[in-house]
């Protein structure tokens, strides 16, 4: 009797503290990253988990990799920086409203650009140019009176 009443026991405290101590599995990890943890005791990382939202787990590719279950996603960071709460609160529209003249090098090359990102424009849209070059880069200056018009359908 006794004998049965310690195996029951020992079965009930193995099931308890089993159950009692398991985490759930993380649903994604995050490895081969560089990810700064504004923690001073571990500064750098090279994976995370996150469960819910949340991050569960920080540390080594191996240690963070060794908590994923069978439905654990891993995804490779390939070396990306990761910075957890940084928000950049600004953005840059998808929208190209003017053409690219960074790096031309010559009136020519600029003529090129614009001519060709005219050609997507409704007739009669201005054609405007961005550029983070000097004009004294330029190897040719020339005036607008010497310059070709981009778009033949104006304005002008």
């Amino acid at each position: 009797m006794i004998r049965r009443l310690c195996a029951v026991a020992c079965l009930w405290l193995a099931v308890a503290f089993t159950t009692a101590s398991a985490a759930p599995l993380p649903a994604r990890i995050y490895v081969n990253a560089r990810v700064w943890t504004a923690d001073a005791a571990q500064p750098v990382a090279e994976a995370f988990a996150v469960t819910e939202g949340r991050f569960v787990a920080v540390g080594s590719n191996e240690t963070v990799r060794a908590l994923a279950g069978p439905s654990t996603t891993v995804v490779d960071l390939g070396g990306r920086r990761v910075v957890p709460g940084f928000i950049d609160t600004h953005w840059h529209l998808p929208a190209r409203r003017s053409a690219r003249l960074d790096n031309a090098g010559s009136v020519e090359v600029i003529q090129q650009r614009l001519v060709e990102y005219a050609k997507g424009l409704p007739a009669g849209s201005w054609v405007v140019g961005r550029a983070g070059c000097p004009p004294t880069s330029l190897v040719a200056r020339r005036t607008s009176a010497t310059s070709t018009p981009c778009s033949p359908t104006g304005p002008w």
